[in-house]
């Protein structure tokens, strides 16, 4: 096959494209979708085909070919999903919410934007602190928690001669009370709690096993027995550790060591004195036992059925009237019972002996040959 200068052509070549465009306007019967511009053109013999009028114009090379804003391009119907066709000049609804290509690069550019303000801010705030978050001040308050702004923590101030001395007398206090828990005026009370703390355990257990009756009411009256003696060897325990104190410092008001004020407002020969401290120390160690003791009656007068036996004439006069008349010359007349206070007086116990109330108590073994049966003179409980 030849071209229209007389040069052999190749039936593939882009030289014999159609302009569809001409085609279609000539042949309307055609299709718009059955020719495509880059379809060739192939004749059906070998030599040039002789074309009717109106059909295609085919071009050598040295013609110039329509640009494509001459051209009309014809596109294939838009159908929906139902089959049905979509006039050209809607927009097709399958492009809707896509992102176009100049959107696309208006995003890019909005991002490169925003990273390099960014990057300005933060070079700016590190050379020349312009959020002056250096330039110091108070301390800001952290209202997100309602928390008070953190101040610095302030010197402590030198403590006075009167502080030091207060320290000096709670020290001393504290070492004392392991003598104290070593005396024989600490067993002899000891031994007193133990036998209250008996009675009061054996009558809480008739009264849950038998109730009201004869039973509880002989054991409520051996625990006011109990109750009276306890009362009168912790007048006794005071009174033996008070006659220990010089003459100059027995007008000792007494503190609690919970009351630092208290401990401020007394004179340096109180706080000074080491028979103050052991005085105190000896309130310490049976602060408790006492405080247990004390409150009894209260809670043993709650109950009607038990006022009986504390008033009773009888019960006075068979069990617990001998502790209670002790009591009584104790904590009025000062008369204690001269065996008590000998056996109070008594020698301290050693590293090696065991109290005698911490063998009725059930406690340590004695050690290196200790006696384990209490001392002959140690109080016996009524």
């Amino acid at each position: 096959m030849v071209n229209d200068a007389g040069n052999p052509s190749d039936p593939n070549s882009d030289d014999l494209v159609t302009d569809e465009y001409e085609v279609l306007e000539s042949n309307p019967k055609i299709p718009a979708t059955s020719v495509k511009p880059t379809d060739p053109v192939r004749p059906a013999a070998a030599s040039r085909p002789v074309f009717p009028a109106g059909s295609p114009v085919h071009r050598t090379t040295k013609q110039v070919r329509p640009t494509a804003s001459s051209r009309r391009v014809p596109t294939a119907p838009v159908v929906d999903e139902s089959g049905e066709e979509i006039p050209q000049d809607q927009p097709d609804p399958r492009q809707k919410g896509k992102i176009t290509a100049q959107k696309a690069k208006m995003i890019w550019i909005a991002c490169i934007a925003i990273s390099v303000l960014a990057i300005a801010a933060f070079v700016c705030d590190v050379a020349f602190d312009a959020f002056g978050r250096r330039a110091g001040g108070q301390p800001q308050q952290n209202t997100s928690q309602n928390k008070a702004p953190i101040q610095p923590k302030k010197p402590d101030k030198p403590k006075s001669a009167k502080e030091i001395n207060v320290d000096l007398f709670v020290r001393s206090i504290s070492d004392l009370r392991v003598h104290v828990r070593d005396t024989k005026a600490y067993d002899f009370y000891m031994l007193a709690y133990q036998r209250f703390k008996k009675s009061r355990d054996h009558a809480n257990s008739v009264r849950a096993k038998d109730g009201d009756g004869p039973n509880l009411d002989k054991a409520n009256a051996e625990l006011v027995a109990a109750y009276w003696n306890a009362q009168y060897a912790r007048v006794a325990y005071k009174h033996h550790f008070f006659n220990l104190l010089p003459e100059d410092v027995r007008d000792y008001p007494g503190v609690s060591m919970e009351d630092r004020d208290g401990m401020m407002a007394l004179e340096d020969r109180f706080l000074k004195s080491p028979e103050i401290q052991r005085y105190q120390a000896a309130e310490l160690v049976a602060e408790y036992s006492m405080t247990d003791v004390g409150r009894f009656r209260k809670d043993f007068l709650a109950l009607a059925s038990n006022d009986k036996i504390w008033s009773s004439k009888e019960w006075e006069m068979k069990v617990f009237g001998v502790d209670k008349k002790k009591y009584d010359a104790a904590n009025d007349e000062k008369k204690f019972e001269q065996a008590d206070l000998d056996y109070m007086n008594g020698p301290d116990y050693g590293p090696d002996e065991e109290p005698a109330h911490m063998k009725a108590e059930g406690g340590n073994a004695p050690k290196d040959g200790a006696k384990d049966a209490p001392p002959k003179d140690a109080p016996k409980d009524k």
